[in-house]
């Protein structure tokens, strides 16, 4: 996925200029895609099962919370489409409540992109189902930061991924 390759360029731009320390993780999907070079390991930390990523970001951020020690990374996560509506939303809704430092990365594929283009909710599947708009959804959470970019403008993704990473 195309998209998904400039996303990551983007991120790590945007890592490079803020200087952030980060903690990378994604559902299996997305990041299996990230270009098997020497910086994989800069760009992906762990690889979970669909969904599970921000639970996974959220946990160990709330380790360092408990034991009162400054959390030493900006968490962010690789989160497709797919994966939002068949099992992230749990985590999603968990690190929105607590207004946890996770920046989710949502790519939407229009539909699972790993596994045959399933469709999901967020598409129109037939007309007797109505499409929902994970922006709609997100902002229902009270999600404190929501930016939506597109790949077609690098520059414009980079801004706003700069602006998600120094946001708290």
């Amino acid at each position: 996925n195309d998209g998904f390759k400039t996303m990551v360029t983007c991120v790590r731009d945007a890592v490079k200029s803020v200087g952030c320390r980060p903690l990378y993780g994604g559902d299996a999907g997305q990041p299996s895609r990230i270009p098997p070079t020497q910086d994989i390991n800069e760009m992906l930390h762990m690889e979970t099962t669909m969904g599970c990523v921000i639970s996974y970001l959220s946990g160990g951020i709330e380790a360092y919370k408990r034991a009162g020690t400054k959390i030493p990374f900006k968490g962010i996560a690789y989160v497709g489409d797919s994966d939002f509506f068949h099992s992230a939303l749990p985590g999603i809704c968990e690190a929105a409540s607590k207004n946890l430092p996770i920046l989710m990365l949502l790519v939407d594929n229009q539909g699972a992109v790993s596994t045959g283009k399933q469709p999901h909710h967020g598409m129109k599947i037939s007309s007797e189902i109505r499409p929902l708009s994970i922006k709609k959804i997100l902002q229902a959470m009270e999600v404190s930061f929501l930016e939506e970019g597109y790949t077609k403008d690098k520059k414009d993704l980079t801004e706003k991924i700069i602006s998600g990473l120094k946001y708290d």
